[in-house]
């Protein structure tokens, strides 16, 4: 909530001025290594009560930009006759995700450490990062290729 309430305006405004999808990949990496050093930390006997609060306020200004992002984005990748449904179906996986992420991490605490479900939270957000940016590479190869076509035969798609 402090992150909000600290710097909700101040980054929602910077993230109009900024490429989002970049943004959006970089706060995911951000994120995972903020979330890691957690394990990290613990592992090495260094874990104190402190940076779990110093973890929680970087993660949730890190969020805000994330989240900032992708709803800035949604009109842009979307029909504007799709857009209110583009919103319904974002918010009913955050919902979803309210529900579902706290249950899930309940049942992973009890077959694994505190330190692992932290690492494992990690993972999935460096593979997510990851397969942005491999969609993101295949979506400039695309242009690339389709710009070389439209080269050499003219009128086509």
């Amino acid at each position: 909530m402090l992150p909000y309430i600290l710097f909700g305006l101040v980054i929602g405004a910077w993230v109009d001025r900024v490429d989002r999808r970049r943004l959006m990949i970089l706060a995911d990496l951000i994120r995972a290594v903020i979330i890691f050093s957690i394990p990290v930390c613990r592992g090495k006997d260094r874990f104190q009560s402190g940076g779990v609060y110093v973890v929680g306020f970087v993660n949730g200004t890190i969020s805000i930009a994330f989240d900032s992002s992708e709803f800035a984005a949604i009109p842009s990748l979307v029909d504007p006759n799709d857009l209110v449904t583009a919103n319904g179906r974002i918010q009913a996986s955050y919902s979803a995700a309210t529900i579902a992420g706290p249950l899930l991490a309940g049942a992973l605490i009890t077959i694994m450490s505190v330190e692992s479900v932290f690492a494992v939270d990690s993972v999935f957000i460096l593979d997510f990062g990851g397969r942005a940016v491999d969609d993101q590479n295949q979506l400039q190869f695309d242009r690339a290729r389709r710009t070389q076509n439209h080269d050499r035969f003219p009128g086509r798609p």
